[in-house]
C-alpha cells in the first residue's frame, strides 16, 4: 500500500461544501442526535431542506439533543481501512466542545495492536463546524501534495491554532440553557437587544469575549475581528457560517468584503449537530490568521 494513499476523515460536526466533499474524497464519521422523540444520523452530507427543517423545529420549541460517538463506533468505522493496510488520519470536533476526540484515540490504540500495518492519526481540532471543515480540506490538499500521513498531520498540528472562529447570537436562550451565561444577563440581553460576541479559544471552548447592543452593531464587530486578526491575503479563504439565517451570514459577507474585496467566501449553514448547543439565527466567521486575542 502506498504511504501516501490514505484516508482524510472527519466528523458529521464538520461543514464543507458538497464540491470539496465530493473533490478530495472526504469521508465523515456519522453522529446521531434525537429530534423530539425521533432518533437521525447526521452523516456529514445531508441537504439544505433538512438542515431547515432542523431549525425550524428548534424555533418551535422542539426538544434536541446529541450523541457523542463513543469507542466501540469509532472501532467500527476504522477497521475496515485497517484490515485493508489502510491509514486514516481523522480530524475530530475540539476537545473543548466534546469528549469524542478521547474515545477515538481509545479506539485507535486498540486498532493499533491488531492492525499494526495501518496507521490511524487522530488530530484534536480544537475547532468546530466550518473551522473543522477548513483544516479536514487542507489536510486533503496536503495529501494530494504528497504528504505522508504523519508530515499531514504534523502541518495540521502546527496551523491549527492560526484558525480563528467569531460568531455572535441573536438568541440568548440556547447560551442560557448550556449553562454559557446566567438566566439573568439573558433576560436582560433578551430586553436590551445585546448581542454577545464569541470565540473558540486556544483551548477549544466556545467563550464569550464582548458584546455589542443589535446585530447590525455585532455584524459589524466580526467583520472587525476578522479585520484585526488576518493578513487579509489575496484570494483568502474565508468562511461565513449560519444557523437558518442566510440574510444575516450576506450582511456579514458583505462587512468582510468591503476590507478584503479579493477574499474567496463561502457561506455554510450549520449542521444540527453544532446547532443543537447554540440554536437558530447564530452566524460566525471563520479564517486563517492570528488566534489569539
Amino acid at each position: 500500500m502506498n504511504d501516501y494513499d490514505y484516508e482524510i476523515v472527519t466528523d458529521a460536526s464538520a461543514d464543507i461544501s458538497d464540491a470539496a466533499i465530493q473533490k478530495y474524497s472526504i469521508k465523515f464519521i456519522p453522529m446521531r442526535y434525537t429530534f423530539g422523540d425521533e432518533e437521525k444520523v447526521w452523516s456529514g452530507t445531508g441537504s439544505e431542506e433538512e438542515k431547515h427543517r432542523f431549525y425550524l423545529a428548534e424555533r418551535n420549541g422542539a426538544v434536541v439533543k446529541s450523541t457523542q460517538i463513543n469507542p466501540e463506533s469509532y472501532r467500527e468505522f476504522f477497521e475496515p481501512y485497517a484490515k485493508e493496510g489502510k491509514s486514516v488520519l481523522y480530524l475530530c470536533l475540539s476537545g473543548g466542545l466534546s469528549q469524542t476526540f478521547a474515545s477515538a484515540v481509545s479506539a485507535a490504540k486498540e486498532l493499533a495492536e491488531v492492525y499494526p500495518q495501518s496507521k490511524i492519526i487522530c488530530i484534536d481540532s480544537l475547532s468546530a463546524t466550518v473551522g473543522l471543515g477548513l483544516l479536514t480540506e487542507l489536510a486533503a490538499k496536503n495529501r494530494e501534495s504528497g504528504m505522508s500521513p504523519e508530515e499531514n498531520a504534523a502541518k495540521i498540528e502546527n496551523v491549527k491554532l492560526n484558525l480563528c472562529h467569531w460568531f455572535t447570537v441573536d438568541d440568548l436562550g440556547f447560551l442560557k440553557r448550556g449553562g454559557r451565561i446566567p438566566a439573568s444577563l439573558a433576560a436582560i440581553g433578551k430586553m436590551l437587544h445585546i448581542k454577545p460576541i464569541m470565540r473558540i479559544g486556544e483551548d477549544g471552548k466556545l467563550g464569550a469575549i464582548g458584546k455589542k447592543i443589535g446585530l447590525k452593531f455585532a455584524f459589524n464587530e466580526l467583520a472587525s475581528l476578522y479585520s484585526s486578526h488576518s493578513s487579509k491575503g489575496e484570494n483568502e479563504d474565508i468562511r461565513i457560517v449560519h444557523c437558518d439565517c442566510p440574510a444575516f451570514a450576506e450582511s456579514v459577507k458583505k462587512a468582510v468584503l468591503k476590507i478584503n474585496p479579493s477574499a474567496n467566501i463561502e457561506i455554510q449553514t450549520m449542521s444540527p449537530i453544532i446547532g443543537i448547543h447554540v440554536g437558530y439565527d447564530v452566524v460566525g466567521v471563520v479564517h486563517f490568521g492570528t488566534r489569539t486575542k
